[in-house]
């Protein structure tokens, strides 16, 4: 995950579009719900990919053209 996260600090165009993201909607309803965060920061990934929330954001073409940037 640190690899990932330094491959998109790394390039502008990347951090051009979560710039982008954070002003969407979901993204922002995501910011602020406490049970998503905790799972966030806690890396229960299996909480994460069963939220609802987060499986809208997956789908997000925003979210796919950087998944598909950091490939």
């Amino acid at each position: 995950i640190a690899g990932i996260a330094q491959k998109m600090t790394a390039d502008s165009s990347i951090m051009q579009q979560i710039l982008v993201l954070q002003n969407d909607p979901d993204f922002q309803e995501i910011l602020q719900d406490e049970a998503v965060m905790r799972a966030i920061h806690s890396g229960d990934l299996n909480a994460l990919m069963t939220n609802p929330k987060i499986m809208k954001l997956i789908e997000n073409a925003g979210v796919q053209q950087i998944g598909r940037e950091i490939q």
